[in-house]
C-alpha cells in the first residue's frame, strides 16, 4: 500500500504541475499575442513574431499528424533562427559567454513536454547556471501573470520566475531576501528545491534574480548536499502531514472507493508543504546556517558581478 500511495502522490502531481505548466505555456505563447510596437524594441518585437509564427506552424503539423522525424528536424531549425536572434538582442547584455557560447532555454516549440519556457540565453558553467534575458521579453512573458517590475517579488512568483526555466519539474522557494549590491539596481538571493513533486524535502538549490539595466540574469547552483532541515519547520510538517495520512488509511479502507476522503489527503499534504515553505522564509534567518549560505549566495553575486561588463549597466 505505500507503493500505491506513493505512486498515487506522483501521478497526481504531475497531472497538477502538467496543467499548470500546459496554462502558463498557453498564456505565453499559444494564444496570439497583440503587442505594442512601440513599447518593444525592433529586435524584440520581431523575435516575439518570428517565435509565435513558428508555434503556429508546429501546432497546425501536430494537428495534421505530420511526420515526427521530419516534425523534430524543423523544430530543432526553427529553435536556432531564434538562438541566432536571442544573441543579437543579448549581445548588450554584459556576459560576453553566454552570448558567445549559451544556448536558447526554449526546449520546445511543439506543444508538447518543453513547450512555453522563457525565453532567453543559458549557459551551464562549472556547477553554475546562468541565464540572460532582456526585460522587454522577461516582462512580456510572465504578463499573463501580472509581474511588471522585479520589485516586492512574492516567493510564489520567484517560484514561477524559476520554474520557466525548467522543461520538466518546478522551482519553489523556501526563503528569499534582497541582497545589496553596487553595481545592480536588484538582486533576489534564494533557497528552494526543484522537484515534480511535493514533500518534507530540505532545500538544495541556491537561486539568484539580477535585474541589470535592460537585462535580467537568473543564476541557479544545485547542492551536493542539501541544506539542514529546520526542525521547527519539520515539526509543523509532520503535525499536518498526520491528518493527510488518515484521511489516506479512511480512502485505503474504503478499497480504493471513497474520492473524498482521496482529496482531503492531498489536501491537507498541500497544505503541510505550503507551511513547511512558510517556516523557513519565517524562520530561517535566525537558523544558525544562515550565515554560511548568505555568503555562499554573495560569492555568486559576486562572480556574476565580476563577469559583466560595465556598458551594460544603466
Amino acid at each position: 500500500m505505500r507503493k500505491l500511495k506513493y505512486i498515487l502522490t506522483i501521478f497526481v502531481g504531475l497531472i497538477s504541475f502538467c496543467n499548470s505548466y500546459s496554462n502558463m505555456a498557453n498564456a505565453n505563447l499559444q494564444l496570439p499575442i497583440e503587442l505594442d510596437s512601440g513599447s518593444q524594441t525592433n529586435k524584440e518585437f520581431e523575435y516575439l513574431k518570428v517565435r509565435n509564427d513558428f508555434v503556429r506552424y508546429f501546432e497546425k503539423i501536430n494537428r495534421n499528424n505530420y511526420d515526427w522525424t521530419e516534425k523534430y528536424k524543423k523544430n530543432k531549425e526553427s529553435l536556432l533562427v531564434l538562438e541566432k536572434m536571442l544573441r543579437e538582442i543579448l549581445k548588450n547584455s554584459g556576459i560576453d559567454s553566454i552570448v558567445k557560447y549559451g544556448k536558447i532555454n526554449l526546449v520546445n516549440l511543439i506543444p508538447e513536454l518543453g513547450f512555453g519556457m522563457l525565453d532567453g540565453l543559458v549557459l551551464n558553467n562549472n556547477s553554475l547556471q546562468i541565464f540572460v534575458t532582456s526585460k522587454t521579453l522577461f516582462f512580456h512573458y510572465f504578463k499573463s501573470q501580472q509581474i511588471n517590475s522585479i520589485q516586492n517579488l512574492t516567493l510564489k512568483q520567484l517560484g514561477g520566475i524559476f520554474s520557466a526555466l525548467i522543461s520538466d519539474a518546478r522551482a519553489t522557494v523556501f526563503y528569499s531576501e534582497q541582497i545589496s549590491s553596487t553595481k545592480y539596481s536588484q538582486v533576489y538571493g534564494c533557497i528552494g528545491i526543484v522537484a515534480q513533486d511535493i514533500g518534507r524535502f530540505p532545500p538544495d538549490n541556491f537561486f539568484v534574480l539580477i535585474e541589470n539595466g535592460d537585462y535580467i540574469y537568473i543564476i541557479q547552483k544545485h547542492l551536493n548536499k542539501p541544506i539542514n532541515e529546520i526542525s521547527e519547520c519539520q515539526a509543523i510538517y509532520d503535525s499536518i502531514y498526520i491528518k493527510a495520512q488518515n484521511y489516506f488509511y479512511v480512502y485505503r479502507a474504503s478499497k480504493l472507493k471513497d474520492k473524498t476522503a482521496l482529496n482531503k489527503h492531498f489536501e491537507m499534504e498541500k497544505i503541510a508543504w505550503n507551511k513547511y515553505c512558510e517556516c523557513y522564509q519565517k524562520n530561517f534567518k535566525n537558523d544558525k546556517q544562515y550565515d554560511s549560505v548568505l555568503k555562499q549566495i554573495e560569492r555568486i553575486v559576486l562572480y556574476v558581478e565580476q563577469k559583466t561588463t560595465a556598458y551594460c549597466v544603466k
